[in-house]
């Protein structure tokens, strides 16, 4: 799955499809957190024998299945809702990492409006929030193990979570740099 930003308002989606081709769809940047996983271990791919873009687990991922979905069969379509895209699986995470983000001091979500200055404050907050989570594990390694044997289940979860919320402001700085 690849975005390229086309105007203000519109973005490219490349997604694969069930035949390992590619479909390029057309779609609106505005409130792109309500279908758009921040998780980059989901993707869209196109049905062809159902023409439609579904959201699926990738293969190699073995952790949650965040969005409850695995393959493409028991996907969800994407839904149209107002004029806009929604994944309500999506959203809800989407809507939980912003916050999240938002009370560790990251400056401004999707749901904002935004600079450049902001994206960069906010992946200067991660990268702290981040090295100090790796700190704490490294100082509990013993011998050949690596941070994730030593990570508790909140710990892990947290760790995805700040996955998401890089993804977030890569979104955010790709949106503004109109690329």
């Amino acid at each position: 799955m690849k975005t390229t930003i086309k105007t203000e308002e519109l973005l490219n989606l490349e997604v694969r499809t069930t035949s390992q081709g590619k479909k390029d769809y057309v779609l609106p940047i505005q409130n792109i957190f309500q279908w758009y996983p921040f998780n980059v271990n989901f993707a869209y791919m196109h049905s062809e024998s159902r023409n439609q873009m579904y959201l699926v687990k990738l293969p190699c991922y073995k952790g949650k299945n965040l969005y409850d979905t695995e393959v493409l069969k028991h996907s969800e379509p994407l839904e149209e809702l107002a004029g806009t895209l929604v994944n309500w699986k999506v959203f809800q995470r989407n809507t939980w990492i912003m916050l999240r983000a938002s009370q560790l001091g990251v400056p401004k979500t999707l749901l904002d409006e935004y600079t450049m200055e902001d994206v960069k404050e906010g992946y200067e907050v991660l990268h702290n929030v981040h090295s100090k989570l790796q700190d704490q594990l490294y100082d509990r390694l013993e011998v050949e193990e690596s941070i994730y044997d030593v990570a508790t289940k909140s710990e892990l979860d947290f760790l995805e979570e700040i996955g998401e919320m890089y993804a977030m402001l890569n979104l955010m700085r790709k949106i503004k740099e109109g690329r």
